[in-house]
């Protein structure tokens, strides 16, 4: 694709089916709505974990989390952006996938949020300052700003990819989005400490309390829809929209207590790994099941775990990943199509199932090379720690 831009937007915590492109009840998505209609949209779409830590080096290296997470394939030297040749930068405010775990490295322009390249006083002031004014991320109005900055920068093709935070907990919508949804609208500490007693006892929360947290994650939704419309305008007022393969996805989903729980802990569930996928000038079948894991391929020519999406049949089937904080213990999942299959097990522990993707997940657990890995946020410095914590890890 070197006579191509390549456009990556991604939205954290993105679960399809509050898309009104996908047929959800509220009009969450009036752009995407237009852009599906125009473009492609596949309707069975999968992340291959709950987790950014886990989905995101999958989707940067085509492999699997346990292969992607263990570094067999360092980003650094095997990620998207070393085999795309086009420039390419990466602007978001993502803890985990920020220059402290050395996600920086082989961009040419990396925006992470973080104050590290101050001097110690001044990111001091700084943290404090995030503190003070609940700045747990940076807003998707900025990300756009930046990474405008730098394509405007470019005198050829280049690679873009942009992380937006907004939709991610705390569910906490700008003013004039507040209220969409919500008769008396919640302030942004009431939905703190709401979000953190479902976290902590989901039994507790009731209907009233669940339907406020819907609330206000469907009005971030609308937010970064208008958002994503304002980037892409931008590119077409710069004659790049054409010219331009642009790709919009998800890390993972989000629960809303279906299954016991909120959030996007690391469990397995169709609302964590169910995720939107819409894409322009690509050729690709939209009855086909995709993964975050096919990205790479796609948009490097390389095969590894994943497939290149112009060129997948349908039928396959896709898995997924993760490793419970703390325990020896893995969920696994195998989807296709709208059928799909979850267990938590040991590597060596046989299925007993009759679904009829027991077997190719049991073959997927045989054949894995290594445990994906939990970060400890305690070895990172104060400011990751923080920024972790606001959004909700590390309780």
């Amino acid at each position: 694709m070197e006579d191509k831009n390549i456009v990556l937007l991604v939205v954290d915590a993105l679960r399809k089916d509050h898309l009104s492109c996908y047929g959800y009840d509220r009009k969450t998505t009036p752009f995407l709505d237009k852009f599906a209609e125009k473009n492609t949209k596949l309707g069975n779409f999968w992340s291959t974990s709950s987790h950014t830590r886990e989905a995101v080096p999958s989707m940067l290296t085509g492999c699997y989390p346990e292969k992607a997470v263990n570094h067999s394939y360092e980003i650094s030297e095997n990620g998207l952006q070393q085999e795309i040749s086009q420039k390419s930068a990466a602007f978001h405010s993502n803890p985990f996938i920020s220059r402290a775990y050395g996600y920086q490295e082989g961009f040419d322009r990396f925006h992470d949020g973080l104050n590290r390249g101050d001097n110690k006083i001044l990111r001091l002031g700084k943290r404090l300052l995030d503190k003070f004014r609940n700045n747990h991320y940076e807003r998707a109005s900025k990300i756009n700003n930046l990474s405008l900055d730098w394509i405007d920068s470019q005198s050829d093709n280049f690679f873009v990819w942009n992380q937006y935070m907004d939709v991610h907990g705390p569910y906490e919508p700008p003013e004039e989005f507040r209220g969409i949804y919500q008769e008396d609208p919640t302030s942004d500490r009431h939905s703190q400490i709401l979000l953190q007693k479902a976290r902590k006892r989901p039994e507790s929360i009731s209907k009233t309390q669940r339907q406020k947290l819907i609330d206000l994650y469907d009005e971030e939704i609308k937010y970064i829809d208008s958002k994503i419309e304002e980037f892409i305008n931008e590119l077409k007022r710069r004659d790049m929209y054409q010219n331009s393969v642009i790709i919009i996805t998800a890390d993972h989903g989000e629960a809303f207590g279906e299954k016991g729980f909120y959030e996007h802990p690391r469990k397995l569930s169709d609302g964590l790994l169910q995720i939107p996928f819409l894409s322009k000038g690509l050729d690709i079948n939209k009855d086909i099941t995709g993964s975050l894991v096919d990205l790479y391929p796609t948009l490097s020519g390389v095969r590894r775990d994943g497939q290149n999406l112009e060129n997948k049949e349908t039928g396959t089937t896709v898995y997924s990943q993760v490793t419970e904080k703390g325990s020896e213990t893995n969920g696994y999942g195998a989807m296709k199509g709208e059928d799909s299959y979850y267990v938590s097990c040991k590597p060596d522990h046989k299925l007993e199932s009759n679904n009829a993707l027991s077997k190719d997940l049991q073959e997927f657990i045989s054949n894995k090379d290594g445990e994906t890995k939990d970060e400890n946020i305690e070895s990172k410095d104060e400011e990751i720690k923080d920024r972790l914590e606001a959004l909700g890890y590390g309780d």
